[in-house]
């Protein structure tokens, strides 16, 4: 049993549209001996691969094309059972088109080679407003802050991951979710990005089997400092008004008292502890969240870095 590429059979067609891209449709010819050999030995003896790029002729390319994969393949069977008309047609990239097998001519889609999605949204809060946009702490007229404080919404962005795996631990969840990230993570300061969730849905792929989508939530905060240097918004952190209804006079404990009178409402403290209205308010901040590693999550480094090439994809 014999089986032979005749490339001196080879034809190639191009198709171009502002809508679908360049497309080609490259036939070559398969020869055997045998007419027992089926159309996918046919293919198989081609020896391409989902994913592949357009190149012309196979063997040994005088033009290629990186900007169109192969999509699908066709096969045509001689009259007299010896032979194929293989067509391969190329075609736009899309992450299927990457999900090849990693053996040749397989033509099996491998959801496990899909590369993430990736979808960017927001959540949106209230927060406190201590300082308006041009860095003016907010206060009355006699420097006392409002209370109730003003508010405004405060909108953050949620990446939205996507991808496929061979298997999924429930236990990722209680590692992970409603934690922040332990160490700097894909250029992001320790602290700043909270797992809000994992989900992971069993789904079955004809050419694979059974394997699990999941989706991963991550919010991102920042850490914001005023214009005098202080934080009033330390990543995940939370971070309140040093207030109360007592303060530190001499190093003993007491009532803040106002005009003779025990403080009705907390008032903010200094640094040091005391009821000053001229002096520092500062804020405290608490580290409430429990920390996990995010390089756990095996993503790929570029994943939110990724963009468009400087120049288009192109070949030969």
């Amino acid at each position: 049993m014999a089986i032979t590429v005749d490339e001196t059979k080879q034809s190639s067609e191009m198709g171009w549209t502002t809508e679908g891209g360049r497309t080609y449709d490259l036939q070559v010819r398969v020869v055997t001996d045998d007419p027992t050999i089926g159309a996918r030995a046919a293919v198989r003896a081609v020896n391409v691969d989902i994913g592949s790029t357009y190149r012309f002729p196979l063997a040994a390319p005088t033009e290629t094309d990186y900007g169109a994969v192969l999509a699908g393949v066709s096969t045509t069977r001689d009259e007299d059972g010896r032979g194929y008309l293989v067509t391969l047609r190329y075609g736009p990239f899309s992450p299927l088109d990457m999900a090849g097998n990693d053996t040749n001519g397989s033509l099996i889609v491998n959801p496990l080679l899909v590369p993430p999605g990736l979808k960017w949204t927001h959540e949106t809060f209230e927060i406190a407003c201590i300082y308006d946009r041009n860095g003016v702490k907010i206060t009355n007229v006699i420097g006392d802050p409002f209370d109730p404080v003003l508010t405004r919404p405060y909108s953050l962005p949620v990446a939205n991951i996507t991808r496929t795996l061979a298997s999924f631990d429930p236990n990722w969840i209680t590692a992970f979710k409603d934690h922040i990230n332990a160490s700097d993570w894909m250029g992001f300061p320790a602290g700043t990005i909270l797992c809000r969730e994992i989900t992971a849905d069993r789904a079955y792929y004809s050419d694979w089997g059974w394997a699990w989508d999941q989706t991963l939530a991550l919010a991102f905060k920042p850490i914001i400092t005023s214009t005098d240097g202080t934080v009033i918004e330390n990543g995940w952190a939370e971070v309140v008004l040093n207030a109360g209804l007592r303060q530190k006079v001499g190093g003993v404990v007491k009532q803040v008292m106002i005009d003779g009178s025990p403080a009705s409402a907390p008032v903010p403290l200094t640094s040091k502890g005391q009821y000053d209205p001229t002096g520092d308010q500062g804020f405290l901040s608490f580290d409430v969240y429990p920390t996990a590693d995010f390089d756990l999550f095996g993503l790929p480094p570029d994943l939110f870095s990724a963009t468009t090439p400087s120049s288009p994809l192109g070949g030969s």
